[in-house]
């Protein structure tokens, strides 16, 4: 594999958060990394595009009030976001942007997009939240099965196996801290991963995650939105990749629900994989991601 240069550097908002960007890798397009949250940060996300770096220079940044870019909460809301993202455009000189984001970063996103329609070029979602807040009755039904398959996915027997593998099936105050510290990392694996005994290679959480940031954009989440349209509207193909069992089995099948009803969206569905593909199906989930951004940057 070739070493890259990884120049980092700081984006100035208007109102004065500086946030953090990483760039590397080659190529004539820049791909724009959304990491999920709200509160994440970009690092779990590097090990995701292994490979990626020799088509495309990847931008990863932490959103306002994420680790490496601190901002006061009451500077930090949703339309903030989408704001940041059309300044790290306008920094970086391109015309339209080429997304890949993960999770939540999804949400930012499709609001930047519907915000921004003409800015906005390629379209790569991995585990994406829906399109839009549930209101009909299929949706609230599948959501309600979608919960119930969520916790018995969370409660599995695999993660308890992993435990005693590990020999960390002890008495809590028995473990010293290295052990507590992995016996959590097994339990947060088991919430996004389907290969549990993968949880040495996930990445994030604890220090990394700020509530404080997730707390402040969600409370300035429209309670209704539908960004379906403006998907539909989308001139380039929008590629899904997803697991089969992103937090339990159930919630792909809304995925497919509302991309069936996106012209332009194409879904690849992992299998036997969770909410971080590229650590259970590292090998498919990266052909999958080249090929869907070769085919619409």
């Amino acid at each position: 594999m070739l070493a890259y240069e990884r120049p980092e550097w700081y984006l100035n908002t208007p109102d004065t958060c500086r946030l953090f960007v990483q760039e590397y890798g080659i190529g004539d397009e820049y791909v724009v990394v959304l990491h999920g949250g709200w509160g994440g940060e970009h690092s779990y996300l590097l090990d995701a595009f292994e490979g990626v770096e020799e088509h495309f220079v990847l931008v990863f940044y932490d959103q306002r009030g994420s680790l490496r870019s601190p901002c006061p909460s009451e500077l930090i809301s949703v339309d903030k976001h989408v704001q940041d993202l059309e300044c790290l455009r306008e920094q970086l000189g391109v015309d339209r942007l080429n997304i890949v984001a993960h999770s939540m970063g999804t949400i930012l996103a499709m609001m930047y997009l519907d915000r921004y329609p003409e800015r906005v070029k390629g379209l790569v979602f991995i585990s994406p939240s829906a399109p839009r807040s549930p209101f009909e009755k299929w949706e609230l039904e599948l959501l309600e099965r979608h919960e119930q398959a969520k916790q018995a996915f969370f409660e599995r027997q695999e993660i308890d196996l992993e435990i005693k593998r590990q020999g960390l099936d002890r008495e809590w105050d028995e473990l010293s801290d290295k052990e507590k510290t992995n016996a959590w990392r097994i339990r947060f694996a088991g919430s996004n991963l389907y290969h549990v005994e993968h949880w040495p290679q996930l990445k994030g959480g604890q220090i990394f995650f700020s509530q404080e940031a997730a707390e402040a954009a969600l409370r300035s989440m429209p309670r209704q939105y539908d960004f379906t349209s403006a998907l539909a509207r989308h001139p380039w193909p929008i590629h899904i990749i997803e697991g089969d069992h992103d937090f339990g089995p159930v919630y792909v099948e809304y995925t497919r629900q509302w991309v069936s009803k996106i012209g332009n969206a194409r879904l690849t569905v992992i299998r036997n994989a969770g909410h971080n593909p590229w650590i259970d199906s590292p090998d498919e989930f990266t052909t999958a991601l080249i090929e869907a951004l070769l085919n619409t940057t």
